[in-house]
């Protein structure tokens, strides 16, 4: 289902291979000729075939994290397996050790076929093979200065602009007035003449953009980072916001909305569609992908499939996604062969899919300063098929960011949507622990008196919000009945966060200020007010499990046994409980959708052959967090901006490394791309023989007078001469990481308590004695009060666990499945910073695209073989032209 044809290059277009045959006749006749009255030049000798497991450019491999350094450096190569979890990934969820089978290849050779094809590649082909073309073995450097060398005056080239705060341009279209060696004369549109190194131009030719010519920028004529933007530039102002550059799809962010792209009519058009001949839209990509996981044949097999969606924060991720899930949900009721059975479920499960969004879009989504609309968690959505249709749905959310209910900047974020529409637009029912005409300055989470008032749009907004909130409620399994419930435990949290505490000048501890805060909170959760208060002020010394194996009562009332906070940790205390629960409930709410998506699922037949089936077919969606860059940046910051480091990593390998591995491996000779790995930078965060900077994070909190101060010490200490770290002199409290879109300096205040995070036990075991049958869900008796899956820490307070071994092992298996799948690759691009339609702000765009990596998959695709096929599939379409003694003589 991969796009694979390219339109015929244009007059003064660069020779290249365009695909198994080599170039065009034009250039094979001038070979021709010049072969009559030249010697032929001596045979180059063929390289030795480069070993699979092991490619030349794929860097060293790290020893992943939690894992024994030994076993990942000894890796055997494992067999593939029908199964979504690849075993030939490393723990870490790095790339695999071995190159990436290509998703273009269907198997295993057939004996004798290459041999056959070779004899057909000689009858078919008017060209001498590609790997005499001495253009493909120059050095990318060496080939732009052979196009700078060829220029004529009066011809377009590229050069970049001077940074000014006057101008957004970041390249300028001059004419060439002289070519020399060192030097190429350039006039600027000013009309200012200039003198400029060869490698500092960027040719264009008399190359113009043009609409119908940019929708895949592989056919750029001149290939070069201006020649790109400029594409992308034109095609943004003729409101055409999807691009391909080969199978990856670009896609810039209207700003606005475009209805006139989506729908019905829209979908039946791709559905019914070649896709060699789709144009760039995210339903050619649903496409894609749905056949890839449905349709067998002998070019494409069926196998699992994945949409990775990337960019930044504001970006259009999520509603990029949307418009995937609707796609699908759409194209799996379109079988024409399809019972009404199997019809009513699918469009089931399309519906309850699609109503899962606005319940993740409320408790997981809020305002940032880039988007206001931002997803604070990540989201994999697998999707299994059996037959065309869907059987088992799974949503799974990775690191929600629950810091951000205690802390976040009122001036120019906001806490997660559901807060602010139950103040806006909550019926009495669940508002009972509310003051009347109560706003968000009433409370601390949401700002206090630094929260801005709510508008008149905000609230009619925050109405059908609401109501839209109730209804997908309903369809994930939430009745009507059991809703106030579960907003009344919202309207907890906000009051979790008006308990205040003042120091007790009697006791050296602290106490609670106001009594009504606390009593709404208690009401609200189900639990005493005078326990609640005692478990925030004051924590036990000796833990649960010891005092059981010391003979202890759990609830003595013993104050040997019980540490008075100060009003300072009473606040962290308090602020740990409030992200439990929200935390909890955010879970809560995913188990109901997947539970609510497995009701509605096809019914299973018995088999081992259906449950092959079943196996084989799957479409992931990723909606993961885009790199993020503030004022002032946290943990937060650095665990998003690590998952966009992987991610990355894997996009490198997908792209550019699992291209040139296949190509080492099929001993063809091209010219490799030079690219920057990141690998190094992920050393410096993950590694743990390096002592990454989460593992030192780990064994700070681990130790019980660990502080920031020390943490940022010895992050200092550790990696000062790490190429990708810098401490700044003045500020002993930060530390900057040079990541692959650019250098983030991180404020280490609060890391180890953001990175602890963890509920003390009493507090836990007090929330399942609640009176809430809510509350008794979201803290069962038989599960740990901490954050699922983390790792515990060592040394003391060994019942502590970190937010960053939790992250890391998510993470890792998520890179994980996706190893496991063929990957499409949306990358969705911001063209401006104000989010304003028809802004086109070229430096901003540039810098997305060089980030991306945008460029270089570019030139992969040109440079290589954008057409490819298996030595059976070209036998047997093209082995009538051997003539049939040859095909009797190979009938088998």
């Amino acid at each position: 289902p991969h796009r694979a044809s390219r339109r015929p290059w244009t007059a003064g277009e660069r020779d290249r291979p365009m695909g198994l045959f080599g170039g065009t006749k034009g250039r094979a006749a001038k070979r021709a000729s010049e072969a009559a009255t030249k010697p032929a030049p001596a045979p180059r000798p063929k390289p030795a075939p480069s070993p699979p497991a092991a490619p030349p450019l794929a860097p060293p491999k790290p020893p992943p994290p939690h894992t024994d350094s030994s076993s990942s450096s000894n890796r055997a190569p494992s067999a593939p397996k029908p199964a979504l979890v690849s075993p030939s990934a490393s723990a870490n969820g790095s790339p695999r050790d071995s190159p990436k089978t290509s998703r273009r290849t269907p198997g295993p050779h057939l004996s004798g076929l290459r041999e056959a094809s070779k004899d057909l590649k000689s009858i078919v082909s008017d060209t001498p093979s590609p790997r005499h073309d001495p253009d493909v073995f120059q050095s990318p450097q060496e080939s732009h200065l052979h196009l700078v060398q060829s220029l004529k005056p009066g011809e377009g080239v590229y050069i970049a602009a001077a940074p000014s705060s006057h101008s957004e341009e970041a390249f300028h279209r001059c004419t060439v007035t002289k070519v020399a060696k060192t030097a190429v004369s350039v006039t600027l549109p000013s009309g200012e003449k200039k003198s400029v190194p060869p490698l500092e131009v960027l040719p264009a030719g008399s190359w113009q953009p043009k609409l119908s010519e940019t929708h895949d920028l592989c056919a750029l004529p001149s290939l070069n980072e201006a020649t790109v933007l400029a594409a992308l530039q034109h095609r943004f102002s003729e409101q055409a916001i999807y691009t391909w550059i080969a199978n990856l799809l670009v896609s810039l962010n209207p700003c606005q909305p475009r209805d006139e792209l989506y729908g019905m009519s829209a979908m039946r058009e791709f559905a019914s569609r070649d896709l060699n001949k789709s144009p760039p839209h995210l339903y050619a990509i649903a496409e894609a992908a749905y056949r890839g996981a449905t349709t067998e044949s002998m070019l494409y097999p069926r196998s699992h499939q994945a949409v990775v969606v990337s960019g930044e924060s504001g970006a259009g991720k999520s509603v990029a996604v949307k418009l995937l899930s609707e796609y699908l949900a759409w194209r799996v009721t379109r079988q024409m062969d399809g019972n009404d059975e199997v019809r009513q479920v699918g469009m089931d499960v399309g519906r309850v899919l699609l109503l899962c969004r606005p319940v993740l879009e409320a408790f997981g989504n809020s305002t940032t300063a880039h988007n206001h609309n931002s997803s604070r968690f990540c989201k994999f959505v697998s999707i299994g098929m059996v037959g065309g249709q869907f059987d088992a749905v799974t949503i799974a959310t990775y690191l929600l960011e629950r810091s951000r209910i205690v802390h976040h900047d009122p001036a120019t974020e906001r806490n997660f949507h559901v807060f602010y529409w139950l103040l806006q637009a909550g019926r009495p029912e669940e508002m009972e622990l509310l003051p009347d005409k109560a706003s968000k300055g009433h409370f601390a989470y949401l700002g206090g008196g630094r929260a801005a008032a709510e508008t008149a749009a905000e609230t009619a907004a925050a109405a059908d919000k609401m109501e839209e909130l109730r209804d997908a409620l309903a369809a994930i399994g939430v009745p009507a009945e059991e809703q106030p419930g579960l907003f009344t435990l919202v309207a907890a949290v906000l009051q979790l966060g008006n308990i205040a505490f003042l120091g007790d000048a009697s006791s050296g501890g602290s106490r609670v200020q106001y009594d009504e805060p606390l009593r709404l909170a208690a009401q609200g959760l189900g639990v005493d007010p005078g326990l609640l208060a005692k478990y925030l002020t004051n924590r036990p010394v000796v833990d649960r499990a010891q005092r059981s194996m010391e003979g202890l009562d759990s609830a003595t009332e013993d104050n040997d046994l019980l540490k008075l906070l100060s009003p300072v940790e009473a606040a962290r205390c308090r602020d740990s409980l409030a992200k439990a629960v929200y935390g909890h409930l955010f879970q809560w709410l995913v188990r109901r959708m997947n539970a609510a998506l497995a009701a509605v699922r096809l019914p299973r037949h018995s088999g081992e052959e259906t449950g092959q089936a079943a196996a084989a077919d799957s479409i992931g969606l990723l909606d993961i967090f885009g790199f993020e860059s503030f004022a002032v940046n946290s943990f937060e910051q650095l665990c998003i901006n690590y998952a966009n480091e992987r991610l990355q990593q894997q996009f490198n390998w997908d792209i550019f490394k699992a291209e040139q591995a296949e190509y080492a491996a099929e001993g063809i000779e091209w010219a490799g791309i030079d690219f920057v790995d990141n690998q190094r930078c992920l050393d410096l965060i993950d590694r743990k023989e390096a002592m990454g900077l989460l593992h030192l994070l780990d064994e700070e909190c681990a130790i019980q007078r660990g502080t920031d101060e020390k943490f940022a010490q010895k992050a200092r200490e550790r990696h000062a001469s790490h190429a990708d770290f810098e401490a700044p002199k003045r500020d002993q409290l930060s530390f900057s990481i040079r990541h692959y879109a650019g250098a983030v300096t991180y404020l280490c205040t609060g890391f180890r308590d953001k990175n602890k995070d963890t509920l003390h036990q009493d507090l836990g075991a007090l929330m399942q004695t609640s009176a809430s049958a809510l509350v008794l869900a979201l803290f069962p008796t038989d599960a740990p009060t901490a954050p699922h899956g983390a790792r515990r820490a060592k040394g003391k307070g060994s019942d502590k666990m970190t937010t960053g071994s939790q992250f890391m092992t998510q993470l890792a298996s998520l890179m994980r499945t996706i190893n496991a799948t063929d990957v499409h690759y949306v990358r969705c691009v911001k063209p401006n910073t104000i989010s304003q339609p028809a802004l086109f702000q070229v430096t901003h765009v540039a810098h997305q695209l060089r980030c991306a990596g945008v460029l270089e998959a570019v030139r992969i695709s040109r440079m290589a073989y954008p057409n490819r096929m298996p030595h059976a599939a070209f036998v047997l379409r093209y082995a009538l032209l051997l003539g049939r003694d040859w095909q009797a003589g190979h009938a088998e």
